[in-house]
């Protein structure tokens, strides 16, 4: 009894002390019990109940009522992603790594409430399955689509009771942007056949939330090299995992839903073209052309031989590993078109305040080659040679960090560095004038330097147990 007792005590403090005080009494945020209870009432009806009140009925007619909700959609999401960019991420927030501000400053009140909508639009987007119940389309309410809705709500209820704002809420900022576009689309294609021929991006929907994960990853897992801010580690870790385990679900989904039925159509095509050749009788004046189908094992036997004599005179050319070319050359039509403009002179110069955005680009550019090439390590269905995949891939990351380092040292630190230099000067001319104390206190963060960082530390305490803990190696304390 006593190690129940113990459980439920470090609960409650977990839950009464460690929290975010400030959204401790807003709606669903006291315990994530009623989050975790909707979330799987929702799974249980659009999987079993749901199905079954809709046995013995005919399918609903929703054409109006999904435009309309798609139309809300799309209107909720945008407000959103403004709200997460004028809070912070187009503004001052740092993307290498940004601290939670936990005052009751408007700004940081703002993103916290933000946060807390975000949280909320994970149970309006319940409707999306629900409509697909009702419409009988069981084929749309699949495993990922059942586990990517009913685990956001729980997901996102801690960051709100703990970290609303800060380093992990770069998550709903590019998630409220993908589903601006996605429930566009949505709006659109529930208007009917005269929209829907004009919607053939649909498969880049999903492109579109991969490279959304992708970018989560790399935005999280950062930290775990360099923590400059103090974040709580445990957040990287859990926005990371939630990113890498999305990534794959998701590109699972599009290699089923569109990699494998485009090869069953080329299959069917070629099954199609050999009959055609049979019945005409005119295999023999195509030049060799059937061959493939006489003999199934030439291809592969084929492309066997071209490997072995690819890796004992020279590299591959094209194929898989192409792609850091692909990416690399328009990389370079954007960065030398700067140069041209900048070898211009100082009339064309003045307008050239985008030079730091092109080392931003050939970072992007590294995590895309490194997605890319590694994700042949979990499935090579091409037979690519898998140590290019490392070497393609080793290469990107070293220079990711390369590039990263140099932005951090050509931009952030310069901007940290003026921005001491100005509090350096206006500490002074304060000094000079004499009228510190007439600034109601504004100066006290020259008079003690260490304020700032003792609040915020004071701050980590207590929100993030265990925060004095070594993450990567910590003896046990036996006294």
């Amino acid at each position: 009894m006593s190690f129940l007792q113990s459980i439920y005590d470090g609960y409650r403090d977990l839950m009464d002390n460690k929290s975010d005080p400030r959204t401790k009494d807003w709606p669903l945020m006291s315990s994530p019990f009623p989050t975790i209870a909707i979330s799987l009432s929702y799974a249980y009806f659009v999987k079993v109940l749901g199905p079954r009140l809709m046995e013995n009925r005919k399918p609903f007619q929703l054409r109006s009522v999904l435009i309309i909700y798609n139309a809300i959609q799309v209107v909720f999401s945008t407000w959103l992603f403004y709200e997460a960019c004028v809070t912070g991420w187009l503004t001052d927030y740092s993307y290498r790594c940004q601290p939670v501000d936990y005052s009751t400053s408007p700004i940081a009140l703002r993103m916290a409430r933000g946060c807390w909508w975000y949280y909320f639009s994970k149970f309006t987007e319940f409707f999306d399955t629900l409509f697909f119940v009702m419409r009988k389309r069981y084929d749309q309410v699949s495993t990922l689509h059942v586990i990517h809705h009913g685990i956001m709500p729980v997901s996102v209820w801690w960051g709100v009771k703990f970290t609303p704002g800060g380093h992990s809420s770069f998550f709903g900022f590019l998630n409220t942007f993908v589903h601006i576009v996605m429930y566009t689309y949505y709006m659109l294609a529930a208007m009917g056949p005269k929209v829907q021929k004009y919607l053939w991006w649909k498969k880049y929907l999903t492109v579109l939330q991969m490279i959304q994960f992708i970018l989560v990853m790399v935005h999280a897992f950062q930290l775990l090299f360099k923590n400059d801010c103090n974040y709580p580690i445990a957040f990287a870790y859990f926005i990371g995992a939630h990113a890498v385990m999305f990534y794959f679900l998701f590109s699972g989904f599009y290699r089923q839903a569109y990699t494998k039925k485009q090869k069953d159509a080329e299959q069917k095509r070629l099954i199609a073209q050999k009959k055609e050749i049979n019945e005409n009788g005119n295999a023999k004046q195509m030049n060799g052309k059937t061959q493939m189908y006489e003999n199934p094992g030439t291809v592969e036997d084929s492309y066997s031989t071209t490997r072995q004599r690819v890796f004992k005179i020279r590299l591959l050319p094209g194929g898989h590993s192409s792609f850091f070319g692909f990416l690399n050359t328009f990389v370079h039509i954007v960065m030398y078109t700067y140069y041209m403009l900048a070898a211009m002179g100082p009339k064309v110069q003045k307008y050239l305040w985008w030079k730091k955005y092109l080392t931003v680009l050939q970072m992007i550019q590294f995590i895309l080659v490194m997605v890319h090439a590694f994700q042949l390590l979990f499935k090579n269905d091409c037979n690519y040679p898998i140590a290019f995949a490392y070497f393609i891939g080793a290469h990107a990351v070293m220079f990711y960090f390369l590039f990263s380092g140099f932005y951090r040292q050509a931009y952030t630190k310069k901007q940290k560095d003026a921005e001491q230099k100005r509090l350096i000067a206006q500490k002074k001319e304060i000094n000079e004038i004499g009228n510190a104390k007439q600034m109601n206190g504004k100066t006290q963060m020259y008079e003690n330097p260490g304020t700032v960082e003792d609040s915020y530390s004071t701050t980590r305490q207590r929100v993030f147990v265990g925060s004095s803990n070594n993450w990567i190696c910590q003896p046990v304390n036996i006294n």
